[in-house]
Parts: structure tokens; sequence; C-alpha cells
């Protein structure tokens, strides 16, 4: 646990020593006592960390070799012992991780039947606990990262179906818990993910309705805490995939008010987080899309203005970037 923490902190030499003596400490303890499954469990908890850890830092295949290692021995536990649900529920999880290194390292359809085997375990797992809100959260996770795969691979129906199945186990888990932000935040996320398989469907009303129900659910999160920039650049860049649509339908007085409410809240996100490149490029991206709906209403006097606005923004972003590439060097 303190190995993943130092990792969240980016202070990651010690992270690696921490989880290198965990990992040696653990491997000793199965290996003289192969009879106790628990230490079995913990071993492949620091193989799971382990691949989480290479994850992060974008080492695919290392970490798609931890997570095996690990779920090899999740397999045989939840094998052996049906009756113990965290060895079922840890096997979807490193299942879920897994599946995306490979949809990283090793292409769309092993990730693809990796999702659904992991996918298979959980549901087996709400079969003995329906209503468990954690695993229901993790299966609806699991299920977004799914509908994601298929939208990379432009297969939008199944975009669409994956997406509305992981908002049902989503809005399931956040019943039994209305306060949990984490749930909150993941159900906007499948909102989002439904928009966008249906826009890809050309139902661009019922895109804006999934993009009105995200835009809900970040809302609740910014009433609940309103310094956090992360939601309002969330919040911006939703608002922004709205006006897209609006002015793909040729609504541009929608679009304008849609994308002119981007830039408000992406503005905000910028106070909180003056040197963060995605709300920078974010905001270039909205000054460049108020420049076409201006154009498109006949207001060229406002163009210039508008559009010497995105080239700052594309200016600050291209510094930062180049700024953070110079401090790894």
């Amino acid at each position: 646990d303190w190995a993943i923490y130092w990792h969240h902190r980016e202070e990651f030499q010690q992270a690696d020593d921490l989880l290198n003596r965990s990992t040696k400490l653990r491997r000793k303890l199965a290996k003289e006592h192969p009879s106790i499954p628990s230490y079995r469990y913990r071993l492949a908890i620091v193989y799971q960390n382990v691949g989480f850890a290479l994850m992060m830092k974008g080492q695919f295949e290392k970490a798609r070799n931890s997570f095996r290692e690990a779920l090899d021995m999740l397999e045989v536990l939840a094998r052996d012992y049906p009756d113990v649900p965290n060895y079922r529920a840890s096997l979807g999880n490193t299942g879920n991780m897994f599946a995306y290194t490979l949809s990283n390292s090793a292409g769309d359809d092993a990730a693809q039947a990796a999702y659904e085997s992991a996918r298979q375990h959980y549901l087996e797992l709400l079969r003995l606990e329906p209503d468990n809100a954690v695993r229901l959260s993790e299966l609806a996770s699991l299920l977004n990262n799914l509908s994601q795969l298929h939208y990379r691979k432009e297969d939008y129906q199944q975009t669409v179906t994956v997406a509305r199945e992981a908002i049902t186990h989503q809005n399931k888990a956040r019943q039994a818990d209305m306060s949990n932000t984490q749930f909150i935040s993941q159900l906007s996320s499948h909102y989002s993910m439904l928009a966008r398989g249906l826009n890809r469907l050309t139902d661009r009303t019922s895109a804006l309705e999934a993009y009105d129900q995200a835009v809900t659910l970040m809302k609740q999160l910014l009433e609940q805490d309103p310094t956090r920039g992360h939601y309002r650049a969330s919040l911006g860049g939703t608002y922004h995939n709205m006006s897209r649509i609006a002015a793909e339908m040729e609504d541009y007085p929608r679009a304008e008010a849609l994308v002119r409410e981007a830039i408000a809240q992406s503005l905000l996100a910028n106070q909180k987080l003056p040197d963060d490149v995605k709300v920078l490029t974010n905001l270039r991206r909205h000054y460049a899309m108020l420049t076409h709906v201006l154009r498109n209403t006949d207001r060229s006097e406002e163009v210039s203005e508008v559009y010497s606005r995105a080239i700052e923004f594309a200016e600050q972003a291209t510094n930062r970037t180049n700024s953070d590439d110079d401090r790894k060097m």
C-alpha cells in the first residue's frame, strides 16, 4: 500500500524499492507455507501492484507479465476457495487491468477476450453478492473500458450496448451509496462513453441527452467540492463535445451557448491548474470551436479576437509541454 502511495506521488524509485522488498518477502512466505492461501493471495496482490505501477509508467508489456503472474495465482485460489469472495473479486479487477495492457501491447482481440473473461468473474461474484456496491462499480468500470475498446474498433452499436450495461451497474452501486463521489464520477464517464457511441451512430439527439446526464452528475461533484479543477476541466470538455454535436446539427445558437459554457468552465479549471497541458489544450479547442460558430453566423468581425485566444492557449500548451520534456531529460 505504501508503494502505491509513493507511486501516486510520482516518487517512483521509492515505490519500486518498496515493491521489490514486498515481492521478495511475500514470495518467501508463499513458498515456505504453501498450505496457507492468504500468503499466496497477498503475493498475487503484490504482483498486481507491480503491474499497476508499470502500467502507469507506460511499460505495458512488463505490466502484462506481472498481471499474468497475479492472474495465474488468483485463478487457482478462486477455484479452490469459491466461498472467499475477495479471491474472485481480485481476479476480476486484475483481469480488467490485464486487458487494458493487452489493448496497448497485444491487440484488441486479445484485450476483448480478457475483458470478457474478467466480466464473467464479476458476474459470478455478483450472483453471491448482488448488492455489493463496490463490485457493481468495479464491473461498471470494466464495461466502460470494454465499451472504449469497441469504440476504437469502430463497432459503435456494441459501444452503446456495453456503455448502457455499465450505466445500469453503476446506477445500482450509486443507489447503495448516494454520497460516493467516485461512483458519481464514474457514472458521468459512462454517460459520456454512451454519448460518443450514439453520436457515431448519428443519433445526435440521444447523444446530447446522454451528455446532459453527464453534465448533471459533474455539477453534483462540483457542489460537493467546488475547488476540484479536474472536475471543472471534465465539465468544460463535455460542454465542448455537446457544442460540436450542436454545430453538426447546424444549431449554431445552441452550439455557441455550449462552447461559451465550455470556455467558462475551463477558465475556472485553468485558475486551479495553471500548468495543466490538457486544460490549456482544451481552451485552445474551445476558442477554435467558437471561431467556427462565429464564421457560420456571419460574425466575421469577432473572429480575429477569438482566434487569437485559440493561438494564445496553443502556445501556452506547447511551452508547458516543452518545459515538462526538459525536466525529464
